[in-house]
């Protein structure tokens, strides 16, 4: 009997000739036939317990693959009744696959935190009959919290835990958790009349943790842990769901060995990992076209034997072209109106290259509005309706800016330190101190060049023909150091050229940021007097200080990136409010917390 994988394989394969014009590309065609056998295993019950992980580039067919084989499967009356499972990233995801598919309602469970959402589907009560079921990886972490996967009845299908379970998008062995003292601090008038005694320890650990030393260890008393009935009266006291998060986070780690982090805010966290999915709902076919450029993964392998990797496939990028310009751009940068105007006139000028083509612009969520407005203001209405504006959160798991063949991105998507720390914990499960620990440099190149992929093959590079990607120009104003490099090695083949070009970097303010980032990163200072400046300089007044580094619109730039201010006569960090950090097993959020990248200068 021909497996349903030959089948899927077949149709796939014809979809993507008559798309794109191409049947030669081998690499291609083994990684998803790699992946379609992997998905007839999983049905058939034959796939070792393991995390089997598809790297596949975007737009090369992974998800197409899943869609056909369902769509065999269906035609085949669902036989072997196993059951499939797909777990996405985000609730946008669910009505494009069902109409991909083809299934019916009574052909589906659908289980979200959203009852219109689930309406596609049938009922609750009536899951265990739907062969498929597609959920959010945020719901089988929650439902799976604590106890096993063959216990979390709710994905069974007809009694039994569904055969086939596929995973689309990023995961981690364990989750990342961090939580802020500061944060932890509120809590306190707020549940100690209810939970006095609980309250105490808590209070107990938070002044551990305060008086720690900077990545010391420190465990979270088992004392701390609720029962469900504490649970929800606690959630019921708090009104700020960001306190209910972290009333989550310190349940997660209650028992768990953290690292006490200083921030370069001087804020503290507490910082570790904590245990993600249950063992048993392995296999799972994990579907991550980053996972040849996340560090994550190299990490999780190295400390784990339960990942094996399918044949991957990544694209030759000869037809995408990568225009670089090199300059500050962070949150605090793009929060001046000056610098919005610089690059809107920038932008508005690069449209007049190709007026008619599709365009995408990706920035930070909070500069997104003052920047499309400032790009208005330099274009015609018709020209600012082909032009599509987007920001940093947002910018995976979407085929919206399919046909877009121009892409300008503003800035980059960065971790605070303490989040990159979370990060190492949780793919290699050793402590912050253990000498094998992994590279903090190495997991924040990995993840950049994650959401620098993620983030050009939104566009026209999704239309690809064989191994070669659609036309594509990327105009990308970046402060990552050496970007060109990074852009080769995630986009191989890629051309890179000079956008715009700001003027060097002045000796002088080098070495003084140089010295003022050792000092907050390393020393572990409060401030840095002027002059120290000016003697590390040799400036011999004040006045050769405030011309030589001070007013220099670089130095600037640098503060407003890295939390600084100017106070007197010293240089101050200063008090941050930031999105809490966002976990990429968990739905669509803004992300994490972005800083000023200590790395980002050649110094």
């Amino acid at each position: 009997m021909t497996p349903l994988s030959d089948f899927a394989f077949n149709n796939l394969s014809h979809l993507i000739v008559n798309d794109n014009g191409s049947s030669s590309y081998e690499a291609q065609w083994t990684a998803l036939k790699a992946l379609l056998d992997t998905f007839q295993a999983g049905l058939n019950g034959s796939l070792p317990p393991l995390y089997h992980i598809a790297s596949i580039d975007p737009g090369m067919g992974k998800t197409q693959a899943l869609v056909h084989f369902i769509r065999v499967w269906k035609k085949d009356l669902f036989r072997p009744s196993g059951g499939i499972l797909v777990c996405v990233s985000t609730i946008e995801q669910i009505a494009p696959l069902i109409r991909d598919t083809g299934l019916k309602k009574e052909e589906l469970a659908v289980l979200t935190r959203n009852d219109e959402v689930n309406n596609l589907g049938l009922p609750r009560e009536d899951h265990d009959k739907a062969p498929v079921m597609i959920t959010t990886q945020q719901m089988i972490l929650r439902r799976t919290k604590g106890g096993s996967f063959l216990s979390a009845r709710e994905f069974h299908y007809s009694g039994r835990p569904r055969a086939l379970r596929v995973w689309d998008e990023s995961i981690l062995p364990r989750l990342p958790a961090k939580l802020s003292l500061d944060n932890l601090a509120q809590l306190f008038g707020l549940l100690r009349h209810r939970l006095p005694d609980w309250t105490a320890i808590l209070d107990e650990l938070h002044q551990t943790a305060f008086q720690a030393e900077k990545n010391a260890s420190i465990r979270v008393p088992d004392a701390l842990a609720l029962s469900s009935s504490q649970l929800r009266e606690m959630r019921g006291l708090l009104t700020d769901s960001n306190r209910k998060k972290d009333i989550e986070t310190l349940m997660d780690i209650t028992g768990a060995e953290v690292a006490v982090h200083v921030g370069n805010h001087g804020g503290r966290y507490l910082v570790g990992s904590t245990t993600a999915l249950p063992n048993d709902i392995k296999p799972l076919i994990v579907l991550d076209a980053s996972a040849r450029v996340r560090t994550t993964y190299k990490v999780w392998s190295a400390n784990d034997s339960d990942a094996l990797y399918l044949p991957k496939a990544e694209r030759d990028y000869g037809r995408l072209k990568i225009h670089l310009w090199s300059s500050a751009c962070g949150r605090g940068p793009m929060g001046n109106d000056n610098n919005i105007e610089k690059i809107a006139k920038a932008v508005a000028e690069l449209f007049e290259r190709d007026p008619q083509s599709e365009w995408m612009v990706l920035t930070y969520k909070e500069a997104t509005g003052p920047l499309k407005a400032a790009i208005a203001r330099e274009t015609s209405k018709d020209q600012m309706e082909r032009i599509h504006f987007t920001h940093w959160g947002r910018h995976m798991a979407t085929n919206d800016f399919r046909n877009a063949r121009n892409i300008v991105i503003i800035g980059q998507y960065r971790y605070d330190e303490s989040d990159y720390i979370a990060h190492a914990m949780a793919a290699s499960g050793l402590n912050v101190n253990d000498p094998n620990f992994p590279s903090l440099s190495e997991m924040q190149y990995g993840e950049t060049a994650h959401h620098f992929l993620q983030a050009i093959c939104r566009g026209s590079i999704r239309n690809a023909s064989g191994a070669q990607e659609g036309d594509c120009n990327v105009f990308l104003m970046t402060s990552v150091h050496a970007a060109e490099a990074m852009m080769e090695r995630v986009f191989p083949g890629c051309h890179v050229e000079t956008w715009r070009k700001d003027c060097p970097m002045s000796p002088s303010v080098k070495a003084a940021i140089k010295f003022t980032l050792h000092r907050f990163a390393f020393d572990g200072v409060e401030f840095v007097r002027k002059k120290e400046l000016r003697d590390t300089l040799g400036l011999k007044s004040a006045a050769a200080l405030n011309v030589t580094v001070l007013n220099n619109p670089d130095w600037r730039d640098f503060l407003a990136e890295a939390g600084l201010i100017m106070q007197g006569q010293k240089i101050e960090q200063v008090a941050c409010s930031f999105p809490p950090m966002h976990d990429p097993m968990h739905e669509a959020s803004e992300g994490p917390r972005q800083e000023a990248d200590l790395t980002a200068l050649d110094l």
